[in-house]
Parts: structure tokens; C-alpha cells; sequence
């Protein structure tokens, strides 16, 4: 059996939040490009790559490398046995989000390497194409339902998949708000 950490595991849940909420603007930002007048100003562009680098950044504070350096790892937090929790996990994986073993092995590892070669290091010929966050935010929510279900504390906390649903509304009109700013801007620059 497997036991927890109670802190960093916290922490870690906070982390996810954070990741959903970069991952919800930068996809909103994405599809608000067509929406854009040519030339797509700077601002939008740098912007919203700084939402997909975040991301990718935060998702792997909680599922890239394990390092003792890395604190909010689950493989940190979780006491006991960790091979029948990560098999605990997959299966629940598998069930909720229709991820495959290696599917998430594959997500995990283009998200390292995103992460090491452009986001948090720059190789200078980089050829590592943006990971599918869309993927990584449904293993980080079922993760998190994951959790719920065997962490006592977490009952009083919101589930990861609520908290995007009535967080992707509010970001979608910030958006729509900045797009039709900067769109204004151009137009005036023009």
C-alpha cells in the first residue's frame, strides 16, 4: 500500500491549478488568432507563448523529473509502495481520460524534453515540437480525481475538471477583451 505527504501534495494540487489556468489562456489565445488583423502584433504573439511555456513548466513541477531537487514530484510525496500507485494511477488514467500506458509515458516524455530543450534551456538547433497540452491537462484533472479518491483531505477541495470548466469562461471574455484591444491598437498603428 501507499501512504502521502500531506504538504507537498498540496502543493503540488495548487501547481496543477496553475497549469490548467495557463493551458485554458494559451489555448484561448490560439484560437483567438484567426480572429487577429495581419500582422499578429508582438504583445499577442510572446504573450501567448508565455501561457504554453508556463504550462509546460508547471506540469513538470508535478510530473517531470522526480529529483530530490523537485519537491511537488508526486513520486515525492507518495510514501510506501510507488510501483502499485503508479500502476493505481495508469488504470485510473486508462478509465478517465483514455490514456494508455504508453500514452502517458509518451505525453511525460515530450513534456521533459519541451521543457529541457526550450522553455527552461534553449538548444540551439531546437526541433521539439509543442507537446499536446490539451493531453497533459486531462491527465493533470484525472490525476486529480485520482487523488480525491484515496486522500481524505481532498474532499473539501474542488475538482481540477470544475475548476477549468468555471475558469475557461472568465479567461475566454479576458481574451476576447485583449484581442479586441490589440487588434484596435494595430489598426491604429497602421
Amino acid at each position: 500500500m501507499w501512504s502521502y505527504v500531506l504538504e507537498p501534495a498540496l502543493v503540488a494540487l495548487h501547481v496543477l491549478d496553475e497549469f490548467a489556468a495557463h493551458e485554458i489562456a494559451y489555448r484561448s489565445m490560439v484560437q483567438a488568432d484567426v480572429d487577429l488583423s495581419p500582422p499578429v502584433p508582438r504583445f499577442w504573439t510572446d504573450t501567448r507563448n508565455a501561457h504554453a511555456m508556463a504550462a509546460v513548466n508547471l506540469w513538470n513541477m508535478v510530473f517531470g523529473t522526480s529529483g530530490e531537487n523537485n519537491p511537488t514530484h508526486w513520486h515525492n510525496w507518495i510514501t510506501g509502495d510507488l510501483d502499485e500507485a503508479r500502476q493505481n494511477f495508469i488504470v485510473h488514467l486508462e478509465d478517465e481520460a483514455n490514456m494508455t500506458a504508453p500514452e502517458w509515458h509518451e505525453l511525460g516524455q515530450r513534456m521533459r524534453d519541451f521543457r529541457n530543450n526550450y522553455t527552461a534551456h534553449r538548444e540551439i538547433e531546437n526541433a521539439h515540437a509543442m507537446p499536446y497540452l490539451n493531453r497533459a491537462l486531462a491527465a493533470a484533472q484525472s490525476f486529480d480525481t485520482w487523488m480525491h479518491g484515496w486522500i481524505p483531505e481532498m474532499v473539501e477541495r474542488s475538482l481540477l475538471r470544475d475548476e477549468v470548466a468555471g475558469l475557461r469562461p472568465t479567461i475566454d471574455q479576458s481574451v476576447a477583451e485583449t484581442l479586441a484591444w490589440v487588434d484596435e491598437q494595430a489598426r491604429r498603428e497602421q
